[in-house]
């Protein structure tokens, strides 16, 4: 066996070192000649080396490529998602009145001072974003009740804020047909607040997270002049309202710009650009970190929290939020849908849940994207008055002609070994 070794060796270009500088040269010159050569050789054997396990791993990681489809006239397109949300209203005067007359019902003692209702109001319709630091700064007034002002704000928000979109829509259209409110609208609870949300797909079965087929708000390529969703509405006392146009698979959250509908007798006109990126069946069988994106039914799962989430961006930035402020804080916002067994911070606890929010905006367990997503952009917008005093709100997609990006997979580890 080791003749075998030997003869192989002798007769391989491995003899050949022993060979190097061997000339009439003095001894010390041999000996650096060799020494050089021989950090040559290994420097190549070491460049080579980590090409190829570069090469390797690139294969493994870059296995996915994005395309331009541009099959255009065969579509048939799946419209943005549309978030409702509602915010605090710019006056206290109508959440005043619905108070006194609660405590009276109640026949509870009436607080009549005009801070007391500023506090309440921030926190019956608290988000991520509020400047916290104002709940309660007033006179002291929240600190004079108890951690929560004095108030439940879920029961109250149960009175005062509405749960159907039919108190203030009063009328839906979409490419020209009308619909019921609650058709295509569904109440959900987001990071921002309470909102009604229509083609999400957050309310999908884990089997329908794949891809956009489900969604109920479809246009085709060659109706350039039927893509439009027109929403009439009435004002409300107690909230305002912003709308969000966003992709299906994310919900509206701090990171996102609205648009306020407007009150008394607005007319306002949005126009947006819509690019889709859709997924060959076999990027399902990708590893994530292969095709360097990750699907809606890749669920974020924190069994310590008891939280359960389709992955999106939004949803990542919210769990990432509410672990933070749980870790630092010991409590986290009431804001979200939430476990029961969390604490929610109070008054007392809202600057060190600010402090997190402030240092945590882009975290970076929240890069991968999501492989199922819609490019949502802006192209221009304009508001007139009313000329029959009713308020509308008008959203239309213009994308002439629709374009599409298809996600393929490039190669598989098959590839690598030759195959036909």
């Amino acid at each position: 066996m080791w003749s075998k070794v030997n003869y192989f060796l002798v007769n391989t270009s491995l003899n050949g070192f022993k060979y190097l500088a061997e000339d009439d040269r003095p001894a010390w010159k041999k000996i650096l000649a060799r020494i050089f050569w021989k950090l040559i050789i290994a420097t190549a054997i070491y460049l080579m080396s980590s090409l190829l396990f570069e090469t390797i791993s690139q294969f493994k990681k870059d296995s996915t490529t994005i395309n331009l489809n541009t099959n255009y006239y065969e579509w048939e397109n799946n419209y943005p998602a549309i978030s409702i949300c509602m915010g605090k209203a710019q006056s206290t005067d109508g959440l005043q009145s619905h108070m006194i007359k609660y405590w009276k019902t109640m026949n509870m003692t009436t607080v009549a001072k005009y801070t007391y209702f500023k506090d309440m109001r921030a926190l019956l319709f608290l988000s991520a974003t509020d400047t916290f630091e104002k709940i309660g700064a007033s006179n002291g007034i929240c600190h004079k009740y108890n951690s929560t002002c004095g108030i439940d704000p879920e029961i109250l928000r149960s009175i005062l804020v509405t749960k159907k979109c039919e108190d203030f829509i009063t009328e839906i259209k979409f490419r020209n047909k009308k619909y019921e409110c609650d058709e295509l609208f569904k109440f959900h609870i987001t990071e921002i607040g309470y909102c009604f949300t229509a083609n999400s797909l957050y309310f999908n079965e884990p089997e329908n997270l794949k891809n956009f087929d489900t969604l109920p708000m479809k246009y085709f390529n060659l109706d350039l002049n039927n893509r439009k969703l027109e929403i009439h509405y009435t004002d409300h006392e107690i909230d305002s309202f912003n709308i969000f146009v966003h992709s299906p698979e994310e919900n509206p959250d701090f990171a996102m710009t609205g648009h306020s509908l407007k009150k008394s007798g607005a007319n306002s006109y949005y126009a947006y650009r819509t690019v889709e990126i859709e997924n060959q069946p076999e990027v399902y069988d990708e590893v994530i970190s292969a095709r360097e994106c990750r699907f809606p039914f890749e669920y974020l799962i924190d069994d310590e929290l008891n939280i359960k989430l389709p992955y999106s961006i939004s949803n990542c930035r919210f769990l990432e939020r509410v672990k933070k402020e749980i870790e630092k804080c010991n409590c986290t916002l009431p804001i979200g849908i939430l476990p029961d067994h969390l604490t929610r911070c109070n008054i007392t606890r809202f600057q060190c849940a600010k402090a997190c929010y402030e240092s945590f905006k882009n975290p970076k367990e929240c890069e991968v994207p999501s492989c199922l997503a819609m490019e949502v952009a802006e192209i221009g917008h304009y508001e007139m008055d009313s000329e029959d005093g009713f308020n509308k709100f008008v959203i239309e997609v213009l994308n002439n002609p629709t374009l599409k990006y298809v996600r393929r997979v490039k190669h598989t580890i098959l590839d690598r070994t030759g195959r036909k």
